[in-house]
């Protein structure tokens, strides 16, 4: 697909969109899908972990936080949804 933006002659830009790069599906969960799921919450999470280090000062934060990677891969492996499928 192709778009032109505005309404101009001549030199006009450009925009190409490519269509269906993604083919989403729903499915079940499994196995094999654990270790992305993890990887997707410590991505989601560390700008969050970030914040809190710059509020709480470094210190502060790694008494509270001293492995929060960690332990954020755990609460996510914890969750009962995952096991029951």
């Amino acid at each position: 697909m192709v778009a032109r933006l505005g309404n101009c002659e001549g030199d006009c830009a450009t925009v190409y969109w490519v269509l269906d790069v993604m083919n989403p599906q729903i499915r079940r969960y499994r196995s094999i899908d654990e270790e992305p799921v993890v990887a997707l919450s410590l991505r989601a999470w560390a700008p969050v972990f970030v914040s809190l280090e710059k509020a709480l000062g470094a210190e502060i934060f790694r008494r509270l936080h001293p492995e929060w990677q960690a332990d954020q891969g755990k609460a996510v492996r914890s969750v009962r949804y995952f096991k029951a499928l």
